[in-house]
Parts: C-alpha cells; structure tokens; sequence
C-alpha cells in the first residue's frame, strides 16, 4: 500500500514512518503545502495527516486526496476531541491523541487487506 504521512511535528512523521515502512511505501513529509504537491502528482492509498498544520488543514488534504482518488482511505489525527465529531461525516477514521499504537497498526493492516 502506498501512504503519505504529514504532520507539521517531523518528530511523529518519522515514528509512524519508522511503524509503517517494512510492508508499505511510505512517503512522509512535514510541509503541508509540499504534501498538497504530492497529493496532486502521485496516486496514494492512505493518507494519514494531522488536522491542525500551518498553510493548510488536514482534512483540506484529504479531501483533494479523495478528489484525485475515490479509493483513497483518509486518517486524521488531531489531539482537538471535538474536530473528531466534525470530522466523522468527511474522513474515514479520526484518531484522537493520545491514539493506542497497537490499535493504528491494526486500522493499517485491514485498510491494507481490502486494497
């Protein structure tokens, strides 16, 4: 599966980048605007983001991300409880911080097994 990471926090891109790159193709970023870029120029499965960035929002990525791709599996992580219940209607999983490791590896595995 191929997953774009963005997060403005370089520090949590590298982990879940780290978590992920053994059985998929993990391109991670901590620009917004660079993953917007790339959002519009490569076809991903996943996009897994942050929603509070400079520049631009996480769930602004992800719905260009399902505009240029239908099938593209959209996670935000956001540490805000309430932009979770906002978000619930547009994006296909939010995760809020703190978030259990074990559980988003699993959320990786069965979006990976219906691809």
């Amino acid at each position: 599966m191929h997953i774009l990471v963005v997060d403005d926090e370089c520090e949590i891109v590298s982990l879940i980048k780290d978590m992920l790159e053994d059985n998929h193709v993990v391109t991670a970023v901590c620009d917004p605007v660079e993953a917007m870029k790339l959002v519009k120029s490569t076809r991903y499965d996943m996009v897994i983001s942050d929603y509070n960035m400079p520049s631009i929002s996480g769930d602004i990525l992800c719905e260009e991300s399902r505009k240029l791709n239908p099938k593209c599996f959209n996670v935000i992580i956001t540490g805000y409880e309430e932009y979770a219940r906002i978000l619930d209607d547009k994006i296909d999983r939010v995760l809020t911080k703190p978030f259990s490791w074990p559980k988003f590896l699993t959320m990786i595995k069965e979006v990976a097994s219906c691809m």
